[in-house]
């Protein structure tokens, strides 16, 4: 009894995906890849316009290579480049850490000069390091935080349909 009740639990607690077709960006001679499902989002240029457009996959089409957009369809080969958004692996640590270096510079001149005002006191110095110090960790995280993907060559996107085929039933 025991046996049967935990299969069922085993069997229930089992996830399974409905999602069997996926966009997958690959690099050649490299297992990383990354897939995109319906309903995800991303940032990306096709040949003939070549502002960035912002879209959430409603629908792929293996048969067509086609990839559909709430506003657009696009054919997968007139996609030239890709854009993801986040920190990059140096910009995001770069300016977290001159926005805690400015955050305690100021912090400790401060202590300092409440404490010490005849020796130490306040000064515009203090206020400059502590301001440019932010203000450089912030612009860099915000003009860095994009990291483009040019499509072709060794980088490309591809449609990966795991439907499996099943007598009687069509994609």
């Amino acid at each position: 009894m025991h046996i049967y009740l935990f299969i069922a639990v085993l069997l229930g607690s089992l996830q399974v995906s409905g999602q069997e077709v996926y966009l997958q960006l690959e690099k050649a001679n490299s297992a990383k890849t990354r897939k995109f499902a319906v309903g995800d989002a991303f940032e990306y240029r096709t040949a003939e316009d070549r502002a960035w457009q912002v879209g959430r996959l409603e629908q792929l089409v293996p048969e067509e290579n086609l990839v559909i957009f709430q506003n657009r369809m696009v054919p997968l080969d007139q996609i030239t480049d890709l854009r993801h958004q986040g920190p990059r692996r140096w910009s995001g640590p770069l300016g977290g850490s001159l926005m805690s270096f400015g955050a305690g510079w100021g912090l400790f001149s401060l202590i300092s000069g409440l404490l010490d005002r005849e020796t130490d006191p306040l000064e515009v110095r203090d206020a400059v390091i502590t301001g440019s110090s932010a203000a450089l960790g912030y612009g860099i995280q915000r003009v860095f935080r994009f990291k483009r993907i040019r499509l072709g060559g060794r980088t490309r996107l591809r449609l990966i349909d795991l439907r499996a085929l099943r007598p009687g039933v069509t994609k």
